[in-house]
């Protein structure tokens, strides 16, 4: 800002700034390594962390005492970390020591100085007078990795109070967390950063495992600052069919289905006037159902930019299509490197030893999975084995006349290769873990995955075995352990599945686990608990749809009817009320004799109408569950069918609205219904307030 006002005094100062920085730096015993594209910022390297927070306090002081020729005085941002700064050449540094420290800077003030928690660690007994140490708590950096516990310097001479530190703690996102470091991409994040802020639509597009969800994430991450109204990532690799896309923006964003409109004209309504970014992951199965929600809201919202990953263009006027490139030599080779490390941590290669590092990533075409996949068998192989697997494997895999262009080849052949090194038990687990839509959990694994040929009680060491091997992902961000499969792992791992002939028995497991998940949640959502038992069912809202679109397949109209009723209430209060009703309508389809469990799904059709405006559906299905309901002697979908229908009935007729009402409340109380009983009552008193009808 103060270049484009005040250019002739920016030269000026500029050139003293880098004099100040220069002259400190030196007297401290810093260094400056050669400039490495910070751009309008410098790193300075010191032996002692002690030495480089005296640094900082004097530049800070210094730049506080010039007299500068602005109208207002230059202020700096200042961050302080601790770690191994990795030589790439004589006064060039690379690796994560200086990404973090980079990061850290970025959320700080002009005039602030923040500290890691690595270096508050050494240099708290090594404080000197009047300095102190303020702390700011922990910060998720853009970085997107741990959180880092930040600590701001305080000097009596100079200013102490700052805004809340820029970290994404603060500012509008959803965007999750990584375990382990982006290596590699800084090029293409500054080409991306400034086709973010001029283009309206880009889509980042190659072969799965090319980087292209990692790119798009800390891309994302990047452009925060300049989106008031936030940036938001949308996961569509699970989503099974076109019309859930929609529904997919608008949970993560938190809008409901407006009545009379569709779900993309009310984000279009909802998104008009913000200032907002949208990441739409893995577009490829479902493009046009993206091409058509895309145009809709870049033609409503001009503040609205949206970014994609896809193996193909998206297919909009105007998108700009980026294809991703592999990493380059000495990236590729540092990736490699990093991985091998978290496997096993004394891997340490010599010169020799990088040679054979580069040969392999060059089999792999810097292709950034098939590396992370090579590198986890540090831990059981030498790396000259590595290089000779893969030379054998990749003859073996490129030849004759296949049809896959090169770049997807090599991918294919690396999962491959990595899934043929498993033990009978691991590849076992791993095809079926590939039932999975989106994560699961360990339970959810022991449940799916375990028979009489693989035992529950293994799959815990198998699945970390798998984690090891880079073939499992692996989240803690939530209170239980969430895990799972890249999309490009998980469609290789599917068709071993078929080729083992255990895609149906999985499935059905699949099925009833998801199902008792579903049946045990139903009475909790109503209870103290039910905020988190609603949230544990949005998380697997993708294995739920996976279950019903197998029920109906293979004609379970039972369990599909169960399933369906069991998550009436989730659909009302998570807004998925179309979801829910195209759900109900395709279970009832079916012929069936009169039961219970149909009795029930009739209800929940009507229930999820009424919510959702239907008022036809709503009064065509309530006197079909009261009839069925009765014809069975099921009195809780009496008293639920009695509730639903005193809604419906309040405004057109709230004598006959009471009168339903009160009889759900009275089986309400007879079976121990609270549900019906209070929402009964409720209701009745705001009939009778409304119409004066006792």
């Amino acid at each position: 800002l103060l270049w484009e006002t005040e250019n002739e005094g920016m030269a000026i100062a500029a050139e003293r700034h880098y004099a100040l920085l220069d002259t400190i730096i030196a007297a401290h015993g810093g260094v400056r390594p050669v400039e490495q594209g910070e751009g309008d910022s410098i790193v300075a390297a010191f032996v002692k962390a002690s030495d480089a927070l005296a640094a900082a306090v004097d530049i800070q002081l210094a730049f506080g005492a010039e007299a500068w020729p602005l109208e207002r005085p230059l202020r700096v941002r200042i961050a302080v970390h601790t770690g191994e700064a990795q030589l790439r050449n004589e006064g060039n540094y690379f690796g994560p020591t200086i990404i973090r420290c980079a990061r850290l800077r970025s959320v700080a003030h002009g005039g602030q100085t923040v500290i890691s928690g690595a270096t508050r660690d050494v240099i708290t007994d090594r404080l000197v007078e009047p300095v102190t140490l303020r702390d700011l708590g922990a910060h998720r950096l853009k970085d997107l990795g741990r959180p880092e516990h930040v600590w701001q310097m305080c000097h009596p001479g100079l200013p102490s109070d700052f805004p809340a530190l820029r970290s994404l703690n603060v500012l509008a996102n959803n965007l999750p967390a990584e375990l382990t470091t982006f290596v590699g991409r800084d090029t293409e994040l500054a080409e991306l950063q400034v086709l973010l802020s001029t283009r309206r639509l880009v889509t980042l597009v190659g072969a799965g495992g090319c980087g292209k969800t990692r790119l798009a994430l800390h891309a994302a991450a990047d452009a925060i600052d300049e989106h008031a109204n936030g940036v938001w990532w949308i996961e569509l690799a699970s989503i099974a069919h076109a019309d859930l896309v929609p529904t997919a923006v608008a949970t993560v964003l938190g809008f409901r289905e407006e009545a009379g409109k569709t779900l993309t004209e009310t984000l279009a309504d909802q998104l008009a006037d913000q200032d907002i970014l949208i990441v739409l992951d893995n577009c490829e199965h479902v493009l046009d159902a993206c091409a058509h929600l895309s145009e809709t809201l870049l033609t409503s919202a001009p503040n609205l930019r949206i970014l994609a990953t896809s193996r193909e263009a998206v297919g909009v006027a105007g998108e700009t299509a980026w294809h991703v490139p592999s990493l380059d030599a000495e990236k590729a080779a540092q990736l490699f490197v990093e991985r091998a490390t978290l496997v096993r941590p004394n891997f340490a290669p010599n010169t020799d030893d990088l040679s054979i590092v580069s040969r392999i990533c060059d089999r792999l075409d810097g292709i950034p999975l098939a590396i992370e996949l090579a590198a986890a068998w540090t831990r059981m192989m030498q790396l000259g084995q590595i290089a000779a697997a893969l030379d054998d494997r990749f003859r073996l895999l490129t030849g004759g006349s296949r049809t896959a262009v090169p770049r997807q080849r090599t991918l294919e052949s690396s999962v491959a290769w990595s899934h043929d090194l498993l033990e009978d038990r691991e590849r076992m687990l791993l095809r079926r873990l590939s039932v999975f839509a989106g994560g699961f959990t360990l339970d959810a694994a022991e449940s799916v995955c375990s028979d009489d040929r693989l035992d529950r009680y293994a799959v815990l060491d198998l699945l970390s075995r798998l984690a090891d091997k880079s073939l499992v992902q692996v989240s803690h961000e939530e209170r239980e352990a969430q895990y799972s499969l890249l999309e490009t792992i998980r469609y290789f791992a599917r068709e071993r599945l078929v080729e083992a002939g255990e895609s149906d028995s999985t499935r059905q497991r699949h099925l009833v686990c998801f199902l008792e998940l579903a049946e045990r949640a139903a009475p909790e959502i109503a209870g103290s608990d039910g905020p988190e038992w609603l949230a544990r069912l949005e998380r697997e809202h993708d294995n739920l749809r996976a279950t019903l679109e197998w029920a109906e397949a293979e004609h379970e109209d039972e369990m599909l009817l169960r399933l369906c009723g069991a998550l009436t209430l989730f659909w009302e209060l998570r807004g998925h009320l179309s979801e829910g009703g195209r759900w109900f309508a395709r279970a009832l389809a079916s012929d069936g004799a009169p039961s219970a469990v149909r009795a029930r799904a009739l209800w929940g059709a009507a229930h999820v109408a009424l919510y959702g405006d239907d008022f036809e559906t709503m009064m065509r299905r309530v006197p079909e569950a009261l009839a069925m309901a009765e014809s069975v002697g099921d009195r809780w979908t009496q008293a639920r069918a009695n509730n639903t229908l005193g809604y419906g009935q309040t405004v057109s007729d709230p004598t006959a609205a009471r009168l339903a009402l009160e009889q759900s409340i009275k089986l309400g109380r007879e079976i121990g219904d609270d549900w019906a009983v209070a929402d009964g009552l409720k209701r009745r008193c705001a009939i009778a307030r409304k119409w004066a009808i006792p």
